[in-house]
């Protein structure tokens, strides 16, 4: 039997479900990088040059992007034994992580990519293994 993996995630953490013959393994990942915030206009510094203090917004782009990457090769190595994965999460990591997969790891075979709301890590279980026709207990 093949090994087949699902991730559920978002900015902040990934759930990697790995199914491997009757083997159900889950793991969480944490993204050590917080999604930058953007700065607040339309009003003056009280003080002189405060404005020198604020990182300037790309710099954090930046930042963000490449902790994003290492968040990404995080997830990577836990799933590359797989031969084909289903993500689903709420908002737009799903897609920039699938994007990253096609440009940096064109083998591994994306069969889904859905949104869904935040899922507990058993609801979360119990859609892989439904996904896979997997037995689950």
């Amino acid at each position: 039997m093949t090994t087949q993996a699902g991730i559920w995630m978002d900015y902040r953490k990934a759930i990697t479900v790995i199914l491997n013959n009757d083997h159900v393994d889950l793991t969480i990942i944490e993204c050590e990088e917080e999604h930058p915030s953007k700065t607040s206009g339309g009003h003056r510094q009280v003080s002189p040059f405060s404005h020198q203090d604020v990182v300037a917004e790309d710099h954090r782009k930046r930042r963000f992007e490449g902790g994003m990457e290492k968040y990404f090769d995080r997830i990577i190595r836990r799933i590359k034994s797989s031969s084909d994965v289903v993500l689903v999460g709420p908002g737009q990591a799903k897609k920039e992580f699938q994007n990253y997969l096609r440009e940096h790891h064109p083998g591994l075979r994306v069969r889904e990519c859905k949104s869904v709301q935040a899922m507990s890590n058993a609801e979360f279980t119990r859609y892989v293994c439904k996904f896979y026709n997997h037995a689950y207990s």
